[in-house]
């Protein structure tokens, strides 16, 4: 009897070994895990997953696009450089549509949120007593910029919150360098 219970019991953790093994062998696509850099706007748009598209402007630079897909979420961010001359008129045109510098009525409440974050820099945007509003600077920025995320100055931001997805467009305006991201987990 004591030799049957030692086999299935070996039997077990052979098996379990097995799945672990394969799991390591067929690696993060296994898991469901797959990070992917585009080369265009166009295939980026086709799988990201962003709650605020920004138009890219047609003389952008050293665009580029990162998306990150796990079984339990997604990622995407998207970055560009602008001249002098179409980086204020890009901010002139966020600012206009989400009314980010009116007074609060009843028509613009909806875009509360928005202007509660707007300029402030990515560093400050934290809540101690409340950390699903902090900035979300874990994400995978480097993929899309070279310096650091905590620099930049926010221009839209909708945090996680009680939700299950978060989103924000910030901008270095030393570089013009603006970045754009969405972020949604499974809850």
């Amino acid at each position: 009897m004591l030799k049957k219970i030692f086999t299935a019991l070996l039997i077990v953790v052979l098996v379990i070994a097995l799945v672990i093994g394969g799991i390591f062998l067929l690696g993060r696509y296994a898991l469901g895990i797959r990070e992917r850099n585009y080369d265009t706007y166009e295939d980026f748009k086709e799988e990201a997953m962003i709650k605020i598209y920004v138009d890219i402007p047609q003389n952008a630079s050293d665009c580029k696009f990162y998306s990150n897909n796990i079984f339990i979420g997604k990622t995407s961010i998207y970055a560009f450089t602008l001249d002098e001359n179409d980086y204020e008129e890009f901010l002139d045109g966020i600012i206009e549509e989400y009314q980010l510098e009116e007074e609060e009525t009843e028509e613009n409440v909806g875009t509360k949120s928005y202007r509660q974050w707007y300029l402030t820099k990515v560093k400050d945007a934290n809540d101690p007593n409340y950390t699903l509003d902090n900035f979300p600077t874990y994400l995978k920025f480097e993929k899309v910029i070279d310096d650091d995320i905590n620099d930049y100055d926010i221009i839209l931001y909708s945090p996680q919150g009680p939700g299950s997805s978060s989103c924000g467009l910030v901008v270095n305006p030393e570089s013009r360098r603006v970045v754009v991201y969405g972020n949604a987990t499974a809850k």
